[in-house]
């Protein structure tokens, strides 16, 4: 049979007491088969060992993360990261970086990242098989789907990288677009329209509209220039004043590609 102790200590002098609770009910204390030392009751849990985990512990150094009263979750300092796992490892995670986000769904399939740079872009990449870094959201060896970027602008294989509404009569004048700068008016229907920001290359596809007054039977085309990755060469004519060149009073320009 295990036997109770209780031992007192030589060198002390107080004596301990312990008090029975006003209960009329048989209780049973099983003490634990260890040795450790028991928390007081005004105690901070200093001396608890084999809970939380690495990092997390009753004396960690909280200053990144606050949580106030409302229970709000604040990361205030910057350069450290957040990141979620439901498997403890990278394949399955949310990441938090010093300038960028990521999703990412099993090391492949689908990431969300801003760009490195201030006011960057938001990107979907498909097939990366990598995880990013934390300071550098282009760490990746998959495909962007899609981008979003910080002038509106979302640019992908589906999407319209520049659409032009413009005048072609008269002083000429853009009536609407989108990343389209500037009309030149080289002569009767004959026009450089330029795009603010580049494509990739001048491989892209172009298609334009027109509409005259009535009884016209107005044409666009290319004119005899190749595209650069800014500008298009424009032409535009009309049936009704036998084929030839003719300002167009409402012109139209859409732009696809890389």
């Amino acid at each position: 049979m295990a036997k109770v102790k209780i031992q007192g200590h030589a060198s002390g002098t107080g004596v301990l007491t312990v008090t029975a609770p006003n209960t009329s009910t048989d209780r049973t204390i099983t003490l634990p088969d260890a040795t450790g030392t028991l928390l007081n009751s005004d105690g901070d849990g200093s001396n608890l060992t084999g809970v939380g985990v690495d990092g997390i512990t009753s004396s960690a150094d909280a200053t990144a993360i606050n949580i106030d009263s409302s229970e709000n979750v604040h990361i205030i300092n910057g350069g450290k990261y957040l990141r979620f796992a439901y498997n403890n490892s990278n394949s399955h995670s949310a990441f938090q970086g010093w300038k960028h986000l990521q999703f990412g769904n099993n090391g492949a399939n689908s990431i969300i990242a801003g760009n490195t740079a201030t006011g960057g872009s938001l990107k979907f990449i498909v097939n990366n098989t990598v995880e990013m870094s934390s300071d550098n959201a282009n760490s990746h060896n998959g495909t962007v789907s899609l981008e979003l970027r910080a002038d509106g602008r979302a640019t992908s294989q589906f999407t319209a990288n520049a659409w032009l509404n413009f005048s072609g009569t008269g002083t000429i004048s853009i009536t609407d677009s989108h990343n389209f700068s500037s009309i030149t008016d080289h002569g009767t229907g004959d026009y450089t329209v330029t795009m603010a920001s580049a494509m990739a290359n001048s491989n892209y596809m172009w298609q334009g509209t027109c509409m005259g007054y009535t009884n016209w039977y107005p044409s666009i085309f290319q004119k005899n220039i190749a595209n650069t990755t800014t500008a298009i060469r424009i032409g535009t004519s009309d049936a009704y004043s036998n084929g030839g060149w003719q300002d167009i009073p409402n012109i139209g320009v859409l732009v696809f590609g890389d």
